[in-house]
């Protein structure tokens, strides 16, 4: 049978070309080529069973995609082979064909509270991970010394759900960043003291679950602020900032990260950059086509921010031409991709956000923007998300003189190379500028027209302020445009 599903395929194929084909709906069966993978759904005759069926589609032996659907003509549900389909690799396409929406339409906000956790994060301010269209994680910890939670958070009708909280390790962690995965799977990143450990976190539901710790090679002297891009379902590119000798000399690693039997591997490690004297690197990348990554990241005290492509097939990267942003800063920034021709880089620190064209071998400044200025001052702690083709979700957190602020998010909208912002608002519904009171805050894309924000909260011990303000529980939201 195999066989002659196979020399049909070619038949078709021979006379037909793979983008005249329809666009396989639902999820694939299994990765595995076969050709019996749609038949795994058969079973008893029922309204779940025919559903799951038409939902989903087979890869057979010879690599060609196959929609599933249900024959009824027995007693039972017989799923089978229906039609040749075609598989969209490229994450970007559906960004760049979403319809124009009204620059007048503002994204509405969806919150509420995470209970029996601080969202804790110091310094690399990511505990959240996607893990479907209307589902993430979202950890955090009591106070930096303690063990870290997660919770997982579904967005449906009627507001938001939060399921039961699980413990993410052992102790306190430094530079943690989580990414997603895959479908209903997440990579946390952290590191405990000179190592880099990385662990998977999978949901089923709401129910979330921890698997054990791989650890960076011990080729590398001092690995740490990890940072993570998705590049396809099941494979993150993982970057590294090795310390040689602390703020002389510093290298940025990089590897790819996937999954072998529920346990994460580690390709081999490629070296980006070296000889760098910022001793925070760290690479903030963002994906602008199939395997082609945005990175960058700040080399040395002279502010300077550098931002190149890096290719990567297979286990290989590749590092192309590198573009200098004129603006210098302080910080690393934060970079999101937009469409295959546009992405944005933001600095917090000097309040300003870059267009840039990532469109050709190498990134090219198009315009910049000036975002609100809030607060007494600037601090580096912020995050970049994709809400449509056109527009980011940009959040950030503020300082008030000596005490941390309520941080803001506002939507960049881009036309014709230039780009505004609305107004500003808080992520967790509230109205004042003092409380609650967050060092960090993070937003993540779900999907088209939606981003999800988490803001951590803090009681003012160690914070010579006036007032009594409550401790809260930290809150998180979805950020969702009407379309």
């Amino acid at each position: 049978m195999q066989s002659v599903t196979v020399l049909f395929a070619i038949f078709v194929l021979v006379n037909q070309t793979a983008d005249s084909f329809p666009e396989c709906q639902g999820k694939i069966v299994s990765k595995v080529f076969g050709s019996g993978n749609c038949a795994s759904l058969s079973g008893e005759r029922s309204t779940e069973a025919v559903a799951k069926c038409k939902d989903s589609y087979d890869i057979d032996s010879a690599g060609y995609h196959w929609q599933c659907d249900v024959d009824l003509t027995g007693s039972g549900s017989r799923c089978t082979h229906s039609h040749l389909c075609q598989v969209d690799t490229d994450p970007l396409k559906a960004w760049d064909k979403l319809a124009p929406v009204s620059v007048d339409e503002k994204a509405t906000l969806t919150h509420i509270e995470i209970p029996d956790t601080s969202l804790y994060s110091v310094g690399q301010p990511s505990g959240m991970g996607r893990l479907t269209d209307t589902k993430f994680v979202a950890c955090g910890a009591l106070d930096r010394h303690e063990k870290w939670h997660c919770h997982a958070v579904e967005d449906v009708v009627g507001g938001l759900l939060v399921g039961d909280r699980i413990q993410l390790t052992q102790y306190g962690v430094a530079d943690p960043f989580m990414s997603e995965f895959a479908q209903n799977k997440a990579v946390f990143c952290y590191r405990s003291g000179s190592q880099t450990r990385c662990r998977l976190i999978t949901a089923e539901q709401r129910v979330l679950k921890v698997g054990e710790d791989l650890v960076a090679p011990a080729s590398l002297s001092s690995p740490f602020v990890p940072t993570l891009v998705k590049l396809e379902e099941g494979k993150l590119l993982l970057c590294m900032n090795n310390r040689i000798e602390w703020a002389k000399n510093h290298a940025l690693m990089c590897g790819v990260l996937t999954e072998n039997s529920g346990s994460l591997e580690l390709g081999p490690l490629t070296e980006l950059d070296s000889g760098m004297t910022y001793a925070y690197t760290n690479a903030k990348m963002s994906m602008v086509a199939p395997g082609k990554v945005l990175e960058c990241h700040r080399r040395g005290n002279d502010k300077q921010t550098m931002c190149s492509f890096l290719t990567v097939t297979g286990t290989s990267i590749t590092k192309g031409d590198a573009t200098a942003i004129k603006l210098k800063t302080d910080d690393t920034g934060y970079v999101t991709g937009m469409t295959s021709g546009e992405a944005m880089w933001c600095s917090p620190r000097n309040l300003k956000c870059v267009l840039l064209d990532v469109s050709g071998s190498a990134p090219k400044e198009l315009s910049e923007l000036d975002v609100p200025r809030t607060g007494a001052h600037n601090w580096h702690w912020a995050s970049l998300a994709r809400l449509w083709s056109d527009r980011v979700q940009y959040c950030w957190s503020i300082s008030r003189t000596i005490e941390m602020g309520n941080p803001y998010c506002v939507t960049i909208t881009c036309k014709d190379k230039k780009c505004t912002h609305g107004e500003k608002s808080h992520p967790n519904g509230s109205d004042k500028e003092d409380y609650p009171r967050s060092h960090t805050v993070e937003a993540i894309t779900l999907s088209p027209g939606k981003v999800a924000v988490c803001a951590e909260d803090r009681d003012n011990t160690g914070y010579a302020v006036n007032g009594d303000f409550d401790r809260v529980n930290p809150t998180c939201g979805v950020y969702s445009l009407k379309h």
